[in-house]
């Protein structure tokens, strides 16, 4: 596959922390990008990223001739796969927490107009199209479930409303939001960790793209530049996709194709368990 977008990616320890528990995926030939932010004490949140950074890579690798079913069905079990070999290793090292964040863009094979995003937790993914910046996720945090709810977070102090509800390395819940958005001539996606955004906020980030000239270097430079300039309290990382201004035409799968492929979604959209039982 002869890729119809250009990447560019970017990762920094920032300016406080000892170590980046960031990692990130970057696969142009197989249209998958995603970006890890690790936590825990120690070293722990960067082996956890590095676990759900492996899996990803291992399970989309070389499936860009699969269905668009397919893949999100192996990014699924990759997830699930990651899960318990994190919650392993912080038993058997008895680490208070180990856990990270996972924000994945994969294009569809089948149709150059659409991809997916696949989120746990707070890295985000946004779109830049014609002048205008889309924050495509919503955090997974107690203030943004207390709102979805129709609860009032007045009263809740500020620190736990930004408390994680989602992430990888839980004997809980693996429940990753999908969603399916389009894709036209010269949009950019810009997949980062809290990092960016705990630094600048979206009116900051949507000003960096205006004046940027659509050049997904200039965008990643002056990130880059204005994180380190707000302070760069966290590790930071992102990965910049710009399309082309022509796009392929699409494949036309036939109907046991797209029946299958629809299966799979399906199966994609269940919940991973780990409840102890």
């Amino acid at each position: 596959m002869e890729p119809y977008y250009k990447t560019i990616s970017f990762t920094h320890q920032g300016l406080v922390r000892k170590n980046n528990e960031d990692n990130f995926l970057e696969l142009p030939e197989d249209g998958c990008f995603a970006v890890m932010d690790g936590m825990g004490g120690g070293s722990a949140g960067e082996i956890a990223s590095r676990i759900a950074v492996d899996c990803v890579r291992m399970a989309v690798e070389g499936t860009w001739e699969d269905s668009p079913g397919e893949r999100r069905y192996a990014i699924y079990q990759a997830l699930h796969r990651a899960n318990a070999q994190i919650v392993d290793i912080t038993r058997r090292n008895n680490y208070q927490s180990m856990g990270c964040t996972v924000s994945i863009l994969i294009l569809d094979p089948w149709n150059p107009q659409r991809a997916f995003t696949c989120q746990i937790g707070d890295s985000r993914i946004y779109c830049y199209r014609h002048g205008e910046l889309f924050q495509l996720t919503t955090d997974h945090t107690i203030g943004n479930d207390m709102i979805r709810q129709g609860r009032d977070i007045a009263k809740v102090p500020e620190r736990m409303l930004h408390v994680l509800t989602r992430v990888v390395g839980t004997n809980q819940v693996i429940f990753p939001t999908w969603q399916e958005v389009g894709v036209c001539e010269n949009d950019i996606f810009l997949i980062c960790s809290d990092g960016i955004t705990t630094m600048l906020s979206n009116e900051k980030i949507a000003q960096i793209f205006a004046d940027s000239h659509q050049a997904p270097e200039i965008i990643v430079d002056e990130l880059k530049d204005a994180v380190l300039e707000a302070g760069a309290h966290d590790n930071f990382t992102m990965i910049c996709v710009k399309f082309n201004d022509t796009l392929p035409d699409p494949y036309v799968p036939g109907p046991i194709e797209i029946e299958e492929s629809d299966r799979m979604m399906t199966l994609a959209e269940q919940r991973i368990d780990y409840g102890i039982k």
